[in-house]
């Protein structure tokens, strides 16, 4: 996995870390957001490897952290559609 960041209209960006397939990526972050807040989230942009990339949430997975658990900790997963649009759109980020 390699740090990225995924950001939404009107949310801060999310940084975490994401893995790459020819579809899709798998973000996890270790942010606290709500169900509430991972339903609302549709469209966003990645950015990995200094390149920016549009996705559509898939789905998303929340986790609730075990007691005395150490290190870092993911509590949340985003599974996020590439190539929605076509051809695929790679810009580098600013």
């Amino acid at each position: 996995m390699q740090n990225a960041i995924l950001t939404f209209d009107g949310l801060l960006p999310l940084c975490g870390r994401a893995e790459a397939s020819e579809n899709y990526f798998e973000f996890r972050l270790n942010a606290n957001l709500s169900c509430a807040q991972l339903n609302e989230l549709h469209r966003a942009t990645i950015v990995l490897d200094g390149r920016a990339e549009m996705v559509l949430v898939e789905s998303t997975a929340r986790f609730d952290s075990c007691p005395g658990q150490k290190g870092t900790v993911d509590r949340c997963m985003i599974i996020l559609r590439r190539n929605f649009l076509s051809p695929p759109r790679m810009q580098k980020a600013q």
